[in-house]
């Protein structure tokens, strides 16, 4: 007793100091990260208003600055996530990044009151007073958090300012998200031992003994599965093998540098670059492998592309209906834009069902498709660029069954087995084709009730059906136990919870064994259990074993096996 008690208590101290070392290691490297960047914000921003202060001294004429500025607010931020513009002392709105609010004059309280966003009005304030500062901004409705930055541009009375999200710079990395990770299942584990542990060594009577210890030992595992669960439904991202996503023009340029020394290489030249937009009014998911997808799309040609075909190929999608809507031209550039309805044929792979992170993607190719040609993100034509702000996105946009996360172009290198006949044929090169990428998650709340609710419900059917099994001919005709009654029950059981997976297989298209799976194994499994159990106790010649304590051992440890079981699957299945 007291050296099984001692081998517990080790255990739980292992696991315990692991655990928390883990979660030590990944809050401080958090912690670096948030004081790193935002140390190198403030010193970007400060180079970016000397910058400004450069450049509006030495003009006179503000408005014809107005594109350099831009161009600069652009290259203020570390990164993607967020904006910049400048304030001059009476918190009016000067420039801001593609000039959407150059034609009026716009407040940033106003402003800051419309988007919801209250905390931006210390922006302002800090503009008045012509000082740099930090500060923690939230939205609203969202509670979405925010840094505020500000710096004054000298020998002029404007401050340029920096609004970026907390939540994507902050994101853990993969070694990170491996360390919290590794945390939350050490002290799940220390937890669970110790609760089992006091409880063995609390209770004198064996029946309490092990009932108190092996339901704290289930109830702690499977709030560890909860645990684990969140773990994965606020961690998952999207992400596909060797696609670079294009969420900024810094990024985009340096591709496209890299593109052109490499066509120039292999002798086709520099390619030829057509700004390409889209707009998504409707997502439909019809099947498991059919999407229907309705919008608009747009390219601007200049004298550079006026000879190539307009339009766009949708290689992935079945009975394409695509139509003009418009033309225009402004400046010796051409803007033609179609209508769109498409029905994509793609696939989810549903690994981790219900708490999966998928991506609804549409391939863009030019119609001319065998020739030099690239369609490149055209960022001008929209006013936020973040992929959380989800750009190219209608607001209204409803996709029952999910919740959509962001919005990106991206670029897939295409790499085909044939020339389709053409001779010196770019595309069999390795040549990039440009993607538009919805990243959408599974809302929870259905897949519970329709799932794993009467899965729940089906293994506490089988526990009181194993309740029933005794050993004592006393208690045979009170509880009317037999082993006929309890393999019919559990027969009945067998077909409902058989015909449940087959449909939500055949509903997902699974082509694996994926984390839902798992559920059914392990009813599939206490089936086999309690009607084995059932027929051992029912034989002629007795199981000592199995009569202790009235079939004691094996039905204290039907919860416990449930939830080891889910837990082990889900570290499996949630590992980042």
């Amino acid at each position: 007793m007291k050296k099984t008690l001692i081998t517990l208590s080790l255990f739980v101290i292992f696991f315990m100091i692991f655990g928390t070392a883990k979660l030590y290691q990944y809050n401080e490297g958090i912690k670096d990260a948030e004081i790193n960047f935002v140390s190198l914000s403030k010193k970007h921003l400060a180079s970016t208003a000397q910058e400004l202060s450069t450049l509006i001294i030495s003009n006179e004429d503000f408005d014809l600055l107005k594109p350099q500025i831009n161009a600069l607010l652009i290259k203020s931020k570390l990164n993607s996530n967020g904006f910049s513009f400048i304030l001059n002392k009476k918190g009016d709105f000067v420039c801001y990044p593609g000039d959407s609010l150059s034609d009026e004059t716009v407040n940033i309280y106003s402003y800051a009151k419309d988007e919801k966003v209250a905390s931006l009005s210390v922006l302002g304030d800090q503009a008045k007073i012509f000082k740099a500062g930090v500060f923690d901004l939230f939205a609203d409705d969202s509670g979405e958090r925010m840094w505020g930055f500000t710096a004054p541009i000298l020998g002029t009375e404007l401050s340029v300012a920096s609004v970026m999200l907390k939540e994507p710079i902050l994101k853990a990395n993969e070694n990170q998200q491996h360390t919290l990770f590794y945390g939350v299942v050490g002290l799940i584990c220390g937890v669970s031992l110790l609760l089992f542990t006091i409880c063995f060594a609390f209770f004198k009577s064996p029946q309490k003994k092990v009932w108190y210890s092996t339901s704290l030992l289930s109830i702690s595992l499977l709030i560890g599965t909860c645990a684990l669960c969140i773990f994965s439904h606020n961690n998952l991202d999207y992400s596909y093998v060797n696609e670079v996503p294009i969420t900024e023009p810094a990024i985009l340029e340096s591709y496209l540098n890299e593109l052109e020394h490499k066509t120039q290489n292999l002798g086709f030249g520099s390619p030829i670059k057509i700004p390409t937009g889209i707009y998504i009014n409707t997502v439909e998911i019809e099947s498991a492998v059919n999407i229907r997808i309705t919008g608009l799309v747009w390219q601007r040609f200049d004298k550079e592309s006026e000879s190539v075909t307009p339009g766009v190929y949708f290689p992935d999608a079945v009975e394409p209906e695509i139509e003009e809507m418009y033309s225009n031209t402004t400046n010796d550039i051409k803007t033609i834009g179609w209508k769109f309805n498409i029905l994509m044929r793609e696939s989810f792979s549903g690994l981790r069902y219900p708490f999966d992170v998928e991506a609804i993607w549409i391939r863009m190719l030019p119609n001319e498709f065998y020739k030099n040609i690239i369609f490149v993100p055209d960022f001008d034509d929209y006013e936020l660029i973040n992929p959380v702000f989800l750009p190219g996105v209608d607001p209204e946009l409803v996709l029952p069954g999910w919740k959509m996360k962001k919005s990106f172009f991206s670029y897939l290198a295409g790499n085909y087995n044939t020339n389709f006949g053409i001779k010196n044929y770019v595309g069999t090169r390795s040549y990039p084709e440009l993607y538009f990428n919805i990243t959408i998650q599974r809302n929870f709340l259905d897949p519970f009730i329709s799932v794993i609710l009467p899965l729940l419900v089906v293994a506490i059917l089988v526990f009181i059906l194993l309740l029933t099994c005794s050993c004592k001919d006393s208690e045979l005709e009170k509880l009317g136990f037999s082993a006929g009654a309890i393999l019919s029950g559990i027969a009945a059981l067998f077909f409902v919870v058989i015909i449940a997976q087959i449909d939500l297989r055949k509903n997902l298209a699974a082509e694996q064994i994926i984390y839902m799976d798992f559920y059914y194994f392990i009813i599939y499994t206490v089936f086999l259990i309690v009607s084995v159990n059932s027929l051992m106790i029912c034989w002629p010649e007795k199981f000592d074993l199995l009569c202790y304590k009235n079939n004691l051992l094996v039905k204290s440890a039907y919860w416990p096996f449930i939830t080891i079981t889910l837990f082990v699957a889900s570290i499996y299945y949630f590992h980042p």
